[in-house]
């Protein structure tokens, strides 16, 4: 049991045990108005919406983790420069289901799909890209990844990886294909999905990384 001197604050609850998922009473409907008021409102916040109409309260990565994703977007990034489609990283929404509303720290679409989006609209992706990439921080609970990226390729991702710097492991999620965890891989490829894609991870294994 912890008792507190002093009342804690959203994001000082939020820092110590993020990410918290919050069942709502069934009267509180969190529409789409009502979800970007409460981002708005905290601003100190990050929040998810998972398929069944849960409140995620995350906290926000340090730089490190920060640092990690970017070398991994960046690389996806100059990939996309001559393959085409749409990329995005870090907390771009993408829409799950009717309810769910996602922040992938990586995310790819192919042209195919990019073609279906509509130019005008500022709003969440309104469906999964075909790749994500998720990396681990130190807030974030190993279970609730695991879940997570077991959700995307439910809801569409042809290709999931999701890279843990802290154990040292990759996993990679597919399409009606085999979960594959590596030991500290040098690289990955973007497989069938992403053709000639290579992401070099030696900047997120090192230990000053």
């Amino acid at each position: 049991m912890v008792t507190a001197t002093e009342p804690q604050t959203v994001a000082q609850a939020a820092e110590c045990a993020a990410p918290v998922t919050i069942c709502l009473p069934k009267e509180w409907v969190l529409t789409d108005a009502a979800f970007d008021e409460l981002i708005d409102l905290n601003p100190e916040l990050r929040f998810e919406v998972d398929e069944t109409g849960r409140l995620i309260v995350m906290g926000f990565p340090g730089w490190k983790s920060s640092r990690r994703s970017a070398s991994i977007g960046l690389q996806v990034g100059n990939w996309a420069t001559s393959a085409g489609g749409e990329f995005v990283i870090t907390d771009a929404e993408v829409r799950t289901g009717e309810r769910g509303r996602r922040l992938p720290d990586v995310a790819w679409l192919s042209p195919e799909r990019a073609a279906k989006l509509d130019p005008a609209d500022e709003g969440p992706l309104p469906f999964s890209p075909d790749f994500v990439v998720e990396v681990v921080s130190p807030s974030d609970r190993r279970s609730q990844q695991e879940a997570k990226m077991r959700m995307w390729i439910e809801y569409g991702v042809r290709l999931a990886w999701l890279i843990d710097p802290f154990k040292g492991l990759a996993d990679i999620y597919r399409e009606d294909g085999p979960h594959e965890q590596l030991a500290r891989p040098a690289t990955l490829s973007g497989e069938d999905v992403l053709d000639g894609l290579v992401v070099d991870l030696a900047g997120v294994w090192r230990a000053e990384a």
